[in-house]
């Protein structure tokens, strides 16, 4: 039977030594381990690493560790000595999560941040709050914590039950509810502070389905009505919607030079209408109620901007 690992916290060189391995499996898998021994003695040479410690009892205790830490599988081929990753599906939230170790290990191998990388600048996502909220929700118990809306100078104090934690727009968000209440809302994680679990266990409701109702939603907003859309656009509008599509639902209809079709089911929010306005060759094929929601909010920019 397998042992569980003695946790200690990780020094610089075992973190360093670990983005290194994820990132060498994940962008030439299958590796063998000789390839990736050869690699991590190089990476690591070239940062001013001396690292005696490569030997296969070592990096195997790394991927271990790789699991244990950052729920990272990766997995071991005896027959041809090989690692590789298992079930990753491009653009799913495990590759986006890769995505960020790949980053950090490029901008580490110059030790610093040159001046030919160019950050967005955005809010803080209030990572401080993320690992009492993920052990509250496994654990079905309350928190409670201090909050101030947007544009609000109060600070209100709040008492919920966590169900679910959700990114959109470069700001993460916790859904929760009061105890005792049944309506959820969401509450951004950088505006919180003084998190804290509370003791007290909660039965979740199990009629809750946040993954299925987000599905169909644009943004944090579930109070609009889920309707099946229809939209044109051009070459050019098509071109980023590929890219980026507006809902995990959209479906190509059409893809030809004169005119791009889009089919998806989404929730009709204010906020869903302020990203389509932004694509100057739209057409509301349907529903009739999403055009006139088009019609109206370009009418009153128009007004607005009219002498």
């Amino acid at each position: 039977m397998e042992q569980s690992l003695p946790w200690k916290r990780p020094g610089m060189e075992d973190l360093r030594r670990r983005l290194l391995i994820i990132a060498k499996v994940r962008n030439s898998q299958p590796v063998t381990h000789e390839e990736l021994q050869i690699y991590l003695a190089k990476e690591l040479s070239d940062r001013g690493i001396d690292d005696a410690t490569l030997g296969r009892k070592s990096i195997k205790l790394d991927i271990r560790c790789i699991e244990w830490e950052f729920g990272i599988v990766i997995k071991y081929r005896l027959r041809t000595d090989e690692y590789y990753l298992e079930n990753i599906k491009p653009n799913s939230s495990a590759d986006r999560f890769l995505d960020t170790f790949d980053i950090l290990v490029s901008l580490n191998a110059l030790n610093k941040m040159p001046d030919f990388v160019f950050a967005e600048d955005y809010h803080p996502i209030g990572g401080r709050c993320f690992y009492l909220l993920v052990k509250a929700i496994e654990k079905s118990v309350c928190i409670h914590f201090s909050y101030f809306e947007d544009g609000e100078k109060a600070v209100t104090e709040h008492y919920v039950e966590p169900y679910a934690i959700r990114e959109y727009d470069k700001r993460w968000y916790v859904i929760a509810r009061k105890v005792g209440e049944k309506n959820m809302k969401t509450y951004a994680l950088d505006n919180i502070s003084a998190l804290r679990m509370v003791d007290v266990w909660v039965e979740k409701d199990a009629t809750v389905n946040l993954a299925e109702e987000y599905k169909y939603a644009y943004g944090m907003d579930l109070s609009g009505k889920t309707e099946e859309l229809v939209l044109s656009f051009d070459k050019q509008d098509g071109i980023y919607l590929k890219i980026r599509p507006l809902n995990s639902t959209q479906e190509i209809i059409k893809d030809e030079p004169d005119e791009f079709i889009i089919q998806l089911r989404v929730r009709i929010t204010d906020e869903f209408v302020r990203k389509l306005v932004m694509f100057p060759s739209l057409k509301v094929l349907r529903p009739a109620v999403l055009r006139q929601k088009v019609c109206d909010f370009c009418r009153n920019i128009v007004k607005q901007n009219t002498n």
